[in-house]
């Protein structure tokens, strides 16, 4: 039920204005309680988006600032209040965190150009670290038009 909660909450979290955090509380037939939450802004942003939630609830995801620039917030779940943000790891390009657990640590991708994709891990406090790659694994370049290396190739 926590993982129908959280997919619901995460698919409805892009917010197109910067009003409070608003909620939505939806009962079940089976008595579940379903919460969809407005995460909000960063002050000056104009849209973000929720991708990770762990049980404690904390979610992680993107939104821009100001300037358009990505951050990488934490919000608390229960308010919708920012929490803290978790660094990029290389300017120049755009780290997507993808998953959080109990401890606040994430993993996730960093995305340079079009087709080359880095795992990234970053521990409680947000700060970023490059995965190294998998012993006997060649590196995947991704691409929408090609399809990557299939098992045998790998």
């Amino acid at each position: 039920m926590k993982l129908l909660i959280a997919a619901i909450s995460l698919a409805l979290s892009v917010v197109t204005n910067a009003e409070e955090a608003k909620s939505i509380k939806y009962n079940t037939a089976s008595g579940s309680q379903i919460i969809i939450r407005d995460l909000g802004l960063i002050p000056g942003g104009t849209t973000s988006s929720g991708l990770a939630i762990n049980n404690q609830p904390v979610i992680v995801g993107l939104a821009n600032d100001s300037t358009f620039a990505l951050q990488r917030p934490f919000w608390d779940a229960n308010t919708g209040v920012i929490i803290g943000f978790a660094d990029n790891f290389n300017p120049a390009s755009t780290a997507i965190p993808e998953h959080v657990n109990t401890s606040r640590e994430m993993a996730g991708t960093e995305v340079y150009g079009d087709n080359v994709y880095q795992g990234i891990y970053w521990n409680p406090t947000g700060q970023a670290f490059v995965l190294p790659p998998l012993a006997g694994v060649r590196p995947r370049l991704r691409s929408c038009f090609t399809p990557g290396p299939t098992a045998s190739t790998v």
